[in-house]
């Protein structure tokens, strides 16, 4: 199999044309794995941190004037 070395990590992101997409696609698959792995709490737990880490950020850029 021909590996397109538009596709590939070392070529610069700007010119490759499916790096953008490839990428996301890994992360895809990373995420699904890890949360089959969490099981249902996993994930639950997860979004509760999520959730109060948001709310963290949003009390810290409240709180910055202007």
């Amino acid at each position: 199999m021909y590996a397109y070395p538009e596709r590939l990590s070392y070529m610069a992101r700007e010119l490759a044309k499916d790096y953008t997409g490839t990428n996301a696609a890994l992360w895809a698959m990373a995420n699904a794995v890890y949360l089959s792995l969490m099981g249902p709490q996993g994930m639950r737990e997860v979004g509760e941190t999520i959730v109060k880490k948001s709310h963290y950020a949003k009390k810290l850029i409240a709180a910055i004037p202007g």
